[in-house]
């Protein structure tokens, strides 16, 4: 029967020596790591400054997103408001043309009873140019009609002007009093 344990040296001595190579080969494993982990430190730290660079950077993006914001909203209020301000203008023009237009009309209606106050009272003078003498005769009974011819007349504007113009007052105070219209109102005299 064999002993539990024989000693075998030659192979304990190839052990033996595996073993004072890796010790031996151990600093040089220690030294790799080592530069190994520096350079995972040293691309951490670069990382690192890269994510601080960014997050500097997306914060720069965030406020200009907000000064675009702000921008838009301010150019938004402007539209806004030069929208009231050519609702405001347009209907201030539009009263401003309203109240010409009456005026106008109001100075046409003028201009109207004027001329047509003019034209009555050229064919009053002309009526009264023309005398119609009638004569009658209790003893024969015959009428007489004598046409005389009419004279040349020469007008005098400015007293027709002031005529017609008394002749307009007066009836914008007859209108005024809620007297008849125009046209219903007797003729002026001579």
């Amino acid at each position: 029967m064999e002993p539990p344990y024989i000693f075998n040296l030659p192979a304990q001595q190839e052990e033996f020596q595996n073993l004072r190579k890796d010790v031996t080969l151990l600093p040089k494993k220690i030294a790799t790591q080592n530069i190994t982990i520096q350079f995972l430190s040293e691309k951490i730290q670069s990382l690192s400054e890269q994510v601080l660079i960014l997050t500097e950077s997306v914060q720069t993006l965030k406020q200009e997103q907000q000064g675009f914001i702000m921008v838009i909203s301010d150019l938004e209020s402007e539209i806004v408001q030069q929208k009231k301000s050519r609702y405001i203008f347009n209907i201030e023009m539009g009263i401003a043309v309203t109240q010409e237009v009456k005026s106008l009309i109001k100075v046409n209606i003028e201009q109207k009873t004027l001329l047509s106050t003019i034209n009555n009272m050229i064919a009053e003078t002309r009526d009264n140019s023309e005398v119609v003498v009638s004569k009658t005769s209790n003893s024969n009974k015959v009428t007489a009609n004598s046409v005389l011819s009419p004279q040349p007349y020469h007008f005098d504007y400015a007293e027709i002007y002031q005529k017609v113009s008394n002749r307009i007052n007066q009836e914008k105070n007859y209108v005024k009093r809620d007297g008849p219209a125009l046209n219903t109102k007797p003729k002026m005299g001579k």
